[in-house]
């Protein structure tokens, strides 16, 4: 559904909304908008292992290789210019 079809659906009821001012009922209609864009996006499930590895990953990451850290030293160059 649209931010305006959501204004819509919802500009009757503006005045129950806590008397809220526009700007209060935009960013409601707002949020309200980011958690069902949020909601839709795709979970991904994993096994308790797949988990325990994850984890692992993130906490303890490997060594990055020759070519990751060419790479690297490349970008840090070109933004530094």
């Amino acid at each position: 559904m649209s931010l305006d079809a959501m204004i819509q659906e919802h500009i009757v009821n503006l005045p129950s909304y806590l008397q809220a001012e526009v700007y209060d009922f935009v960013l409601f209609l707002e949020q309200k908008q980011k958690t069902k864009i949020a909601n839709s996006n795709e979970v991904i499930s994993l096994t308790m292992e797949q988990q325990l590895n994850f984890v692992e990953s993130l906490l303890n990451p490997e060594e990055p290789n020759e070519k990751l850290k060419k790479l690297a030293k490349s970008y840090l160059a070109k933004i530094n210019e």
